[in-house]
Order: structure tokens, then C-alpha cells, then sequence
């Protein structure tokens, strides 16, 4: 549902009692897969329900969700994510900050 943007699909999934910090099989969690400007609201469902905006993916890249924010451009979401307290200094797996891996993308 985060990685088609559906908001009213990720609603009736936490209403259910789905699992925000989950790993998917390639090691990401939810808000991981916010990766556009549409889903801004997935991605803010996601934190109201405790979603965590420090956890790293549990894959070889070892990224952030504001890592994977930067890597995209999607500047709502880098907003969103700090305002939520994500890291600015968190390292993924290639020793590379947000910040960083804004710029080599």
C-alpha cells in the first residue's frame, strides 16, 4: 500500500492492527517504501501509529527512511522525517549520511 501511495489502503491496514515497523523480504520497513510525494500521508499515518523514522533497513544498504527520502528528493518527506526526529546523522552501511546520499544521487 506505501509503495502505490494508497492512503485509505494503509488507514484500513492499521486499523487492522498491521505491524509499522515490519521488514519486508528485502529487509524495509514501511515508511522505506514512501518514496514519492504522494505518499506523504502513508508516511505521516505511519509515524501517528509508531512507526520509526531511525530504523535502519535490514539489507546490505542499511538505510533510513530519511535516506531513502534524500536518495528520491522528495523534500516533504525530508521535512516530515526530521520533524519526527529522524537523524541527520545516522550512517547507512556505505558510511553515508543523509546529506550524502542526497548529493551522489
Amino acid at each position: 500500500a506505501c509503495e502505490v501511495s494508497n492512503g485509505d489502503c494503509v488507514a484500513l491496514l492499521l486499523a487492522q492492527g498491521a505491524k509499522v515497523n515490519s521488514l519486508s523480504l528485502s529487509g524495509h520497513t514501511p515508511l522505506h517504501y514512501c518514496i514519492t510525494r504522494d505518499s506523504v500521508d502513508c508516511a505521516k499515518q505511519l509515524i501517528l501509529k509508531g512507526a520509526r523514522v531511525n530504523k535502519a533497513s535490514h539489507n546490505k544498504e542499511e538505510d533510513t527512511p530519511l535516506h531513502a527520502a534524500a536518495r528520491f528528493g522528495i523534500p516533504e518527506l525530508v521535512t516530515l522525517f526530521l520533524a519526527h526526529g529522524a537523524s541527520v546523522d545516522a550512517l547507512n552501511s556505505h558510511q553515508e549520511t543523509p546529506l550524502m546520499t542526497a548529493v551522489f544521487w
